[in-house]
């Protein structure tokens, strides 16, 4: 998905057809990949249509979503939150969809969410931090060249939301702490193992027990190491790697680095090497 200006139909159809990003939206909402499936643009009451619906070989509702491309504007956005809103008013009044009337939900199963390129921000002037969202939306990024998906969190929003108020400019939606790019190497790397012979540590147990023997420049920095690997959308809660990050563990660390710059972290290296050009 390499075009920055892929249109919206194009943008479905590629969900729609790739495995491993249905395979990866069902991983970050953890639902069975065997049993569940997809629907493309089903239409609901007073003619609103979904780009998706996701149900189980049981006829439940798992989720409803709504797909924008990168280069909109505040009211085409707006129109994707409003269907947002209507979705869970759907899933709150058990209102299923025209054509697959036998669906039924599960009052704690209500998944609504919003799907955006990872060019989106950089392809717009809004901040999506400031909107209010329904409670149990969800915001999922596709990455353009490698068609990963994570989820853009709470905590997340907050930051972006704070940009305007500080007078910031936001160059990427990636948080980033101060690391080495080799520490964040080490860290999912170790994390990567853990999770293959189904170890589990709690972040700070790892740190202490196992990363700050590790003869590198600062021992006391990896916590760093994690925020950013979990901005990045690689690790989820309880230290784990997301699936569709996994097979990142088979890199070297040059590799690892390159990949780190090319689909992340360029716009934040970029900027720091224009100003030492310019010294």
């Amino acid at each position: 998905m390499q075009d920055e200006k892929i249109q919206e139909k194009q943008f479905q159809d590629l969900i729609f057809k790739d495995k491993n990003i249905k395979e990866n939206i069902l991983n970050l909402l953890n639902l069975d990949i065997e049993k569940c499936k997809f629907e493309k643009e089903v239409e609901f009451i007073n003619g609103i249509t979904s780009d998706f619906i996701i149900y189980d070989d049981e006829k439940e509702m798992k989720a409803i979503i709504e797909c924008k491309r990168a280069d909109i504007g505040v009211t085409e956005y707006v129109r994707g939150v409003g269907q947002l809103f209507q979705y869970e008013y759907f899933q709150d009044k058990n209102i299923p969809p025209k054509k697959i009337y036998n669906i039924k939900y599960n009052k704690n199963i209500n998944n609504n969410i919003l799907i955006v390129p990872s060019t989106f921000i950089k392809n717009t002037n809004l901040n999506i931090g400031r909107f209010r969202y329904p409670e149990n939306s969800k915001i999922f990024e596709i990455h353009i060249n490698s068609n990963r998906v994570r989820e853009i969190t709470e905590e997340e929003l907050l930051r972006l939301s704070k940009a305007n108020e500080s007078n910031l400019i936001t160059i990427s939606q990636y948080y980033v702490r101060d690391n080495r790019l080799f520490e964040c190497y080490i860290a999912f790397q170790m994390v990567a193992l853990l999770n293959q012979f189904n170890l589990e540590y709690q972040r700070n147990k790892l740190e202490e027990e196992i990363l700050r023997k590790i003869p590198v420049i600062n021992n006391n920095n990896w916590r760093n190491a994690f925020i950013t690997l979990s901005s990045l959308g690689f690790l989820k809660s309880k230290v784990k790697i997301v699936d569709s990050f996994y097979n990142l563990f088979k890199l070297d660390v040059y590799s690892y680095i390159n990949l780190l710059y090319k689909d992340y972290l360029y716009p934040f290296i970029d900027l720091i090497m224009e100003v030492f050009k310019r010294k």
